[in-house]
Parts: structure tokens; sequence; C-alpha cells
């Protein structure tokens, strides 16, 4: 399944709750690397603003699942 920089940008934060910081001196796979290298991640329904996150990634997923 690719992850690309419209996924994380839909679908993850960081830790904190903010958007990821896409710098323009780096590539998107080295952002995404970043931030997935050591991470867990969270995303629960219930939460307020997470069930459109939640839907975005499973829909990603069904588009893309081999």
């Amino acid at each position: 399944m690719p992850v690309t920089r419209e996924l994380c940008t839909a679908v993850f934060t960081s830790a904190d709750g903010s958007p990821w910081r896409w710098d323009s001196g780096r590539t998107d796979l080295q952002v995404i690397g970043s931030y997935t290298r050591s991470g867990s991640c969270v995303i629960d329904p219930a939460l307020p603003g997470h069930a459109g996150r939640a839907n975005t990634l499973w829909e990603w997923i069904g588009e893309h699942a081999g």
C-alpha cells in the first residue's frame, strides 16, 4: 500500500495532535520516515475529529490492498 504525502496529511498527526511539517529541504519520503520510524498511531473514531481520518485510512487501504 503506498503511503503518500496526501494520505499522511489527511490521516496522521504529530504526537501533540498538530499536522506534520513538510519542510522544503526534505523529501516526502524523509518526512514520512521520520514520523513513522518510532511513533505509535492512535486513531480512535470515538474521539472528536478522528472518525473522518479513520474512514479516509480504511478507504485508502481498500483502494490499494492487493
